[in-house]
């Protein structure tokens, strides 16, 4: 994961604070709660987005031969085939309930 836990309890509680001080925004539990429900979010939209990557690289370690012998661009091949299985997928990022 790209994000440590420390990082992300970081945003999540820059992100919350931001949100409370707004005058559009009213948080219906407290602080402390919210910070650790977007935490359990964002770990799991990072730990999706880990699954999929993994994916994409057993996939294209299949075509390696093909790549390298036709000088194709792997990290452009990389984004291209995330981007198509995150579309494809239909899998909802954000998808945890919502509770701590």
């Amino acid at each position: 994961m790209r994000l440590n836990p420390d990082k992300i309890k970081y945003l999540s509680k820059i992100i919350v604070d931001k949100l409370a001080d707004s005058e559009d925004v009213e948080l219906l539990q407290k602080k402390e709660t919210v910070v650790k429900m977007l935490e359990k979010i964002i770990t799991n939209d990072l730990q999706i987005e880990d699954s999929i990557e993994q994916e994409v690289r057993e996939m294209l370690k299949e075509y390696s031969q093909t790549i390298r012998s036709e000088g194709l661009d792997y990290e452009s091949l990389f984004r291209d085939r995330k981007s198509t299985r995150l579309n494809s997928s239909h899998i909802p990022l954000s998808r945890m309930p919502f509770s701590a």
